[in-house]
């Protein structure tokens, strides 16, 4: 599987990134199986029930070190709550996951959402003392718009401080037509694209399969619902937001080009996350086996710009 390094962690990261999407009792088969397949990059949050799966699993490893947490924190504490995203809030999640994960240090910490409500310079200055202390590595800004980025890293600059390495908005072949949650931004718009290929700024894309809708067959939501692991009350809004006119398009030229490549439309949807003109991460949700080698090997799967482009848009030029 192929890996790459991100600025301002220097670690290598595999570029499929294993989420929680999974229930509980079979997260740490589907880790072990990542691993073996050239994985190493484990993405975990606050409030998410199974971050104290990952945090034994990874008690239990003798490559420990080896292997990349990627945490978030200042999510709202309930679906649609008020927004979490000051410096006690971020320090209050922060504390909550290191315990939880048995560890002294989260490689990337990325902020769920954002609240522009709350200065840029609080948020940075507030992360820069993390990172001084050592409980973070690199930092990122999860549902952040371009603006408040260029903000955040700008203020940063100023101060003599370190800048968000990346970003975490949804990205995937298939835009959504409305945030799948509250709070939620996609980098799919060609206004965003094109601000990170000028920026050159890491993203690590969620829902990078846009929840199944590239597969062959519907993903049965039930038993994540069951296991908690997605909010009830959201799974099936989330699904439809990736449902348009130009989605389905985008996902006929999927399956044209996997039959021509002898692969699978999710494989062909993964590798255009990963062929974007900026660095990029691929976050997604196995939940079985057989998921997670589908994607694992679209890792290794490299588009060309004009498939790329053709994907999006049905155009080479």
């Amino acid at each position: 599987m192929r890996a790459a390094t991100l600025p301002g962690l220097e670690r290598s990261i595999s570029r499929i990134v294993l989420g929680m999407s999974a229930a509980a009792e079979d997260l740490p088969a589907l880790y072990d199986r990542f691993v073996e397949l050239g994985g190493n990059a484990f993405e975990t949050a606050r409030f998410y029930p199974a971050e104290p799966v990952l945090g034994a699993w990874l008690a239990g490893r003798a490559d420990r070190d080896a292997m990349v947490v990627v945490g978030k924190g200042a999510h709202p504490a309930y679906q649609d709550g008020p927004p979490r995203v000051t410096p006690a809030d971020i320090a209050a999640d922060l504390a909550t996951s290191l315990e939880t994960l048995g560890t002294d240090r989260i490689d990337l910490y990325v902020l769920h959402r954002d609240d522009p409500a709350v200065p840029v310079g609080e948020i940075m200055a507030a992360l820069s003392e993390h990172r001084a202390a050592g409980r973070i590595g690199a930092t990122a800004g999860s549902n952040w718009s371009t603006d408040r980025l260029a903000d955040a890293n700008a203020w940063a600059s100023e101060h003599g401080l370190p800048p968000f390495d990346a970003s975490s908005p949804n990205l995937s072949l298939a835009v959504p037509t409305r945030p799948p949650w509250q709070g939620c931004l996609t980098a799919g718009d060609p206004v965003s694209l094109a601000w990170y290929e000028r920026t050159q700024l890491p993203v690590f894309g969620w829902a990078s399969l846009a929840r199944g809708y590239f597969s062959a067959e519907p993903v049965d939501l039930a038993p994540i619902r069951r296991h908690g692991m997605i909010p009830m009350d959201q799974d099936v809004d989330a699904a439809s937001a990736f449902d348009s006119p130009a989605n389905r398009e985008r996902r006929d030229r999927a399956r044209t080009l996997a039959e021509e490549l002898g692969v699978t439309a999710n494989q062909v949807a993964l590798a255009w996350v990963l062929g974007q003109p900026f660095p990029t991460w691929a976050v997604i949700g196995a939940r079985t086996t057989a998921e997670l080698e589908e994607s694992a090997a679209a890792a290794d799967l490299e588009l060309s710009p004009d498939q790329v482009r053709w994907l999006a848009t049905g155009s080479v030029g």
